[in-house]
C-alpha cells in the first residue's frame, strides 16, 4: 500500500494549499489532476441540486400544497429584468 496523498489524508488542508499556490501564481506546483476532478464534481453537484429543487418547486402546484404568499409593503420588489432573463437562459440548459 502506498502513502496517502495530502488530497486523500487532509482534504481541507489540501484545498487551502491549492488556493495559496494559485494566489501566489505557483501554478507548476498545483495538483492539477485532483483540482480538475473537484471542479467537474462541484459543477455536477450544483447542477443536480438545482434540478432537484426545481422538481420540488414545480411539483407543489400540481399536488395542491401550493399556497402563494403575496408580500406587501416597501420590502417587496419585483424581480429585475436581468434576473428574469437569467432564468430564461438557465432553465433550458438545466432541463437538458
Amino acid at each position: 500500500m502506498g502513502t496517502a496523498t495530502k488530497y486523500e489524508a487532509d482534504y481541507y488542508g489540501w484545498t487551502q494549499e491549492q488556493a495559496d499556490l494559485m494566489r501566489h501564481r505557483r501554478l507548476e506546483e498545483l495538483d492539477l489532476e485532483n483540482l480538475i476532478e473537484e471542479i467537474e464534481s462541484m459543477g455536477k453537484a450544483q447542477k443536480e441540486a438545482l434540478r432537484s429543487r426545481l422538481r420540488v418547486l414545480l411539483a407543489h402546484p400540481r399536488n395542491g400544497s401550493f399556497r402563494p404568499i403575496i408580500p406587501t409593503g416597501e420590502a417587496f420588489e419585483l424581480p429585475s429584468r436581468t434576473n428574469a432573463m437569467n432564468w430564461n437562459t438557465t432553465l433550458p440548459t438545466i432541463r437538458g
